[in-house]
């Protein structure tokens, strides 16, 4: 698996096959350091670069090549409903998020 962001949704602006893997906090822990994301929700943001990640200096994720993965790191849905969609300076925790690994199959 080569990993190359992280990104805030299953961004595939390219046709081709993916796949995509829920996995624990602890699994992806250790691979966010140096990754870049594109990441604009205030609080996951700082959750990621305090681990390590760093912020793309643009925005647009342009998408993944065959045999490349990316982190999705959202929001459970439950969290963002007992915020009522409000989320900016909330401190977020990893049990908040889903993680998941996507990867561009071909």
């Amino acid at each position: 698996m080569k990993l190359v962001a992280i990104l805030s949704s299953t961004v595939t602006p390219k046709d081709g096959v993916y796949k995509i893997q829920t996995k624990k906090f602890d699994e992806v822990k250790p691979l966010i350091r140096g990754l870049t994301h594109y990441v604009g929700h205030v609080s996951t943001r700082e959750f990621l670069e305090d681990l390590g990640a760093i912020r793309s200096p643009n925005p647009i994720f342009h998408g993944l090549k065959p045999g490349e993965s990316a982190l999705v790191v959202t929001l459970k849905r439950n969290v963002a409903r007992e915020l009522k969609g409000f989320t900016v300076g909330v401190t977020v925790k990893p049990e908040d998020l889903r993680f998941r690994i996507l990867t561009r199959v071909k």
